[in-house]
């Protein structure tokens, strides 16, 4: 799983360098300017909450008809992802990847 979280931090780190490259800011001044600014992103939204009791009634009768103990979720997730962490690292270096290239 370490290697998996230091994979996708890496490959930010690429696709950053490469927009920054891209943009012609290499200058430290214009990073700073760059990161001076950002704006804080807008996530307010207004659910619906007659679609998101249906959908939480639906979803709590699956997990019961298909026998979900909710308790062992994380443990098997973490066991999943730390069985599969080098074949995840290759997808996300290769999406980092498309990414650039879909870039240019």
């Amino acid at each position: 799983m370490y290697r998996f979280v230091t994979d996708l931090l890496i490959l930010v780190g690429i696709v950053l360098g490469v927009r920054f490259i891209a943009e012609g800011g290499l200058e430290p001044s214009a990073l700073m300017n760059a990161l001076s600014n950002l704006s804080a992103p807008d996530f307010s939204f207004n659910p619906d909450m007659k679609s998101l009791s249906v959908g939480f009634i639906v979803g709590l009768a699956a997990g019961a008809l298909a026998n979900v103990h909710w308790a062992t979720v994380p443990a098997r997730t973490w066991h999943w992802m730390s069985h599969h962490s080098s074949r995840l690292s290759y997808v996300a270096l290769s999406l980092g990847f498309a990414v650039v290239l879909i870039y240019y």
